[in-house]
């Protein structure tokens, strides 16, 4: 099928149950978002992308964001921040519904720190690693690599990151 739906498949029962129905051509990306009962994912139709929050005990959706070029995205981990990525990387604060443009990066090249405050990231432009501080909005470059970093991910303790070097 041509259709991309996200569905649910229960270890307990061997069914799967679609988890939406509607007019949307594409459902991809889905992430759980805020416990176990919420699921954020990306919903394409007429060419356009919209971040969706759907509540899977009653059904409810709501609209985070419609941007036609979302790629990707990561949810912090408190859940108050989503990082995007569309002709560049973005963060949304769903407390103050406002968007933040942080750079140019390469493809799947971001991730949040443990604590939600900061968004580590690496560059096209030279490769790099760098860190946004979303409290104060300080950028660091991290270290004077040689190699060309890319999809860096933060360590559980937030103390390192790791990362491909090339």
């Amino acid at each position: 099928s041509k259709y991309k739906r996200i569905a649910y498949y229960s270890l307990e029962t061997g069914l799967s149950t679609l988890l939406k129905r509607g007019n949307s051509i594409q459902e991809f990306s889905p992430e759980w978002f805020a416990g176990n009962s919420t699921l954020m994912f990306i919903k394409e139709s007429s060419n356009a992308k919209v971040l969706t929050l759907q509540n899977l005990l009653d059904g409810t959706e709501t609209v985070v964001m419609n941007t036609s070029g979302l790629n990707e995205y990561r949810i912090s981990p408190d859940g108050s921040k989503v990082a995007y990525r569309t002709n560049g990387l973005f963060y949304y604060d769903l407390q103050t519904l406002l968007s933040t443009y942080v750079g140019n990066v390469s493809a799947s090249g971001f991730d949040w720190s443990p604590d939600s405050k900061k968004l580590a990231y690496t560059t096209v432009s030279d490769g790099r690693i760098y860190v946004l501080s979303t409290e104060n909005g300080s950028n660091t470059r991290l270290g004077e690599s040689t190699a060309i970093a890319t999809r860096p991910v933060w360590t559980p303790s937030g103390v390192g990151i790791i990362y491909v070097a090339s």
